[in-house]
């Protein structure tokens, strides 16, 4: 996948770069300055600003003329580089989203004793509606770009994800979690993200989806603690209230 000039993590290396190369233009000038004129290092830092500043001392000799050209030429050209690269960023209307996905990033690695929901589904929304409603730290985590914003603009903390099943899990905090709640819809997904996240952490509580009652045994098998069959679920909860009695609750996989 291609990377973009406009993502947040190469903006921020590419303000690194820049500060890095301003920084070691600053001290360098400084030091040759300072053996030139054989001045201490204050003074010298002082001459160097004065130089950025386009107030350069009115004696200088050749050497100094030179330096200063190359110090108002480089200065000039990474000043006006970060202002455009800046520029760039905000015209281009992504200064405000990667603010907030910085935010939420920071909200996310902050994150401790709290639930993941992996899949944004209809299953793993109301999860996390429920766990929000009785005040329970929750992350959902979607591959699903367009479903990601949706969820995160009804007020749910959410991480977008692209990567492999072992790097979404580390960036959701699986090894701080205190449990896993998967809601894929295919049982071979599931089953996928339990042996990732039982090899990442060990400890965690896993409670995972079967779209057939036959899977549930493999879903176990693979490290899940509960598993949940979703389209059982109704049937049971209809069957025990007209029968007024407490039935094996298939959607449990029991």
């Amino acid at each position: 996948m291609p990377v973009s000039l406009l993502d947040p993590s190469n903006f921020a290396k590419k303000i690194k770069i820049i500060l890095i190369i301003f920084i070691s233009l600053f001290l360098i000038t400084t030091i040759i300055y300072s053996n030139i004129r054989g001045i201490n290092f204050t003074d010298s830092l002082i001459l160097t600003l004065e130089t950025l500043a386009y107030a350069p001392p009115d004696y200088i000799n050749l050497q100094e003329r030179i330096l200063q050209v190359v110090l108002m030429i480089f200065g000039t050209f990474v000043i006006w580089f970060s202002f455009w690269s800046i520029m760039d960023f905000v015209i281009e209307g992504h200064l405000y989203q990667n603010i907030m996905r910085w935010t939420r990033m920071k909200k996310i690695n902050a994150l401790k004793d709290h639930y993941i929901i992996y899949g944004g589904g209809r299953v793993g929304e109301h999860v996390a509606y429920l766990l929000k409603k009785y005040s329970k730290k929750a992350l959902i985590v979607d591959k699903d770009k367009k479903l990601a914003h949706e969820l995160s603009k009804k007020g749910y903390l959410v991480l977008y994800v692209d990567e492999n099943h072992d790097q979404s899990l580390l960036k959701s905090g699986i090894k701080k979690a205190k449990a896993l709640i998967i809601t894929l819809p295919k049982a071979e997904d599931n089953i996928l993200v339990i042996l990732s996240a039982k090899e990442l952490n060990s400890r965690i509580k896993i409670y995972g989806r079967a779209d057939k009652l036959d899977l549930v045994n493999k879903l176990k098998k693979a490290g899940a603690d509960h598993v949940i069959v979703p389209e059982l679920a109704g049937a049971d909860i209809i069957v025990s209230d007209l029968l007024n009695k407490k039935l094996k609750k298939h959607h449990l996989g029991e």
